[in-house]
């Protein structure tokens, strides 16, 4: 069996939750062969995961770092790129791209477009795409100019008492474009079936394939992306237009790969909430628990001896969300009761948000209290996030029979029952108080701690997580699908796209 396995900032370039699933997933399922296609920030990042050999290629789609797509990868030759640059001529833009693209902006803007229209004309992006140069294509006066005034047009009528926006806010708009429809240079080859970490634009050579060669698609939701984004897009410093736009664009992304899914497989049952309110129908939806390595045994062979100072120990990457922030403020809160206590931060994760970390510390004087290094012995766990997430570092924490803190978000308390303190998100003096009790009182923590083991081998064992996805390939590849073959002529029928945001949280 051959299988597309479709990431984004993740496996094998990166180091997180999904990063770890990837590899769970690969290994496990020796038996199927894995094409990686990875949408990455840039193309210069080396792989951070040896690939086992059912792993034979890794195809990288850097969404920046570069002038043009061509100077990345070894998918077409320099011929070739030659050839679709010189002999396209501004007719194949205006006739062939322009119409499409039109019509790609127009249904992004209107919330209730289906969203097989939508899917139509990504699929028509993608065939002129196949034949004719990207960068010749997107920078051509003609897509610009349609840029500018389709959206100028459909931001008034999304927003009739608002000023029309600067031309930079239109600039950045079609500058953002360029980079997330680079996945659709992708040609992809036939495969038995796809495989999407996440309903983005990783999905969409998932989604093409779909449309092109009626391949199967399996659509993992790890985080739920859309709303992801929404939290991400309303905390940056962004124009109104601009904040609008990404909006509508990843609303119409993620609903594209929700329809197109022929199975969508959260890591949580707290996921479905979102998925169903997206449209996704209950008989699509099959949760499946991440697995995890039992490290226990590997830990007591190598003697790993509690560290004699208190020690808190965190893991995953430093992001926006991740909640690393509130522990270091929870940290100072704690020290007031322990002054020996050590936290262990991990060292990785976006840049801003490990500055901002780094930066409290040196500001709250916890130099010595704080360290960014991950620590396998510790006396206690905390999960900080403040997203909705199912965190691949609590289950190993739970393995390694640690007791824990975590905040009471998204999946967690689905995966930690019992077994772990609760707090809520955002919430340092919580999440200090909750750590101090612990601290206090090994006795709890132990029974605490065993419990959460007890309970990560009964739910997350690797065995039963590997068994899952094999059923799933087995089920969705013995599929016929010639009946299935999407009616592209008749897409203005399709009845309307279910709501693209839930009323009520």
């Amino acid at each position: 069996m051959k299988i597309l396995l479709a990431t984004e900032d993740s496996y094998p370039f990166y180091t997180d939750d999904v990063a770890s699933w990837c590899d769970t997933l690969t290994k496990e399922l020796s038996e199927v062969e894995f094409t990686v296609l990875s949408v990455t920030t840039h193309p210069y990042l080396k792989p951070r995961f040896d690939l086992p050999p059912n792993v034979p290629a890794v195809i990288n789609v850097p969404i920046s770092g570069m002038l043009d797509p061509a100077e990345y990868g070894d998918h077409e030759s320099f011929p070739a790129y030659l050839r679709s640059r010189w002999t396209m001529s501004a007719e194949d833009v205006e006739q062939d791209f322009v119409p499409h693209y039109e019509q790609f902006l127009r249904a992004i803007a209107e919330p209730e477009s289906p969203p097989w229209a939508i899917a139509v004309t990504l699929l028509q992006m993608h065939l002129h795409l196949r034949y004719y140069d990207y960068d010749a294509t997107l920078a051509h006066p003609s897509v610009w100019k349609k840029f500018f005034a389709v959206m100028q047009e459909e931001w008034h009528r999304a927003h009739p008492m608002e000023k029309t926006p600067p031309p930079g806010d239109f600039h950045n708009g079609w500058q953002c474009l360029y980079r997330l429809l680079l996945p659709l240079t992708i040609d992809v080859p036939q495969f038995d079936l796809t495989h999407a970490s996440s309903a983005s634009y990783c999905g969409l050579p998932c989604v093409i394939a779909k449309l092109r060669h009626h391949t199967p698609y399996l659509l993992t939701e790890h985080g739920v992306y859309l709303r992801e984004q929404h939290v991400a897009l309303g905390q940056a410093p962004l124009s109104p237009f601009l904040r609008w736009f990404l909006s509508r664009v990843a609303t119409s992304i993620a609903s594209v790969n929700y329809a197109f899914a022929d199975q969508v497989s959260p890591v949580c049952a707290h996921h479905t909430r979102w998925e169903q309110w997206l449209g996704v129908e209950p008989e699509r939806i099959r949760v499946i628990y991440n697995g995890a390595d039992d490290p226990l045994d590997l830990l007591r062979s190598l003697g790993a001896a509690k560290p004699a100072e208190p020690t808190v120990a965190a893991g995953g990457r430093i992001t926006a969300t991740s909640g690393h922030v509130d522990l270091v403020e929870a940290a100072a809160l704690v020290r007031r009761s322990i002054p020996n206590v050590r936290f262990h931060l991990p060292a990785e994760g976006d840049e801003a948000a490990v500055q901002q970390c780094r930066d409290l510390v040196h500001g709250l004087g916890l130099e010595q209290t704080v360290v960014f290094e991950e620590s396998d012995a510790a006396h206690l766990f905390v999960v900080p996030t403040i997203s909705d997430t199912f965190p691949c570092p609590l289950i190993d924490a739970m393995l390694r029979e640690l007791p824990i803190v975590a905040t009471n978000v998204g999946g967690i308390p689905e995966a930690a029952g019992e077994s772990a303190m609760l707090v809520p998100p955002a919430d340092p003096a919580a999440m200090a108080e909750s750590i101090v009790m612990l601290l206090r009182s090994p006795d709890s923590s132990g029974r605490l701690g065993q419990h959460a083991r007890e309970r990560a081998l009964e739910l997350f064992a690797t065995d039963r997580f590997a068994a899952a996805y094999r059923a799933s390939y087995e089920k969705l590849t013995v599929r016929v699908f010639a009946d299935e073959r999407p009616a592209i002529v008749e897409t203005t029928n399709v009845s309307e796209a279910p709501p693209m945001m839930p009323t009520a949280a």
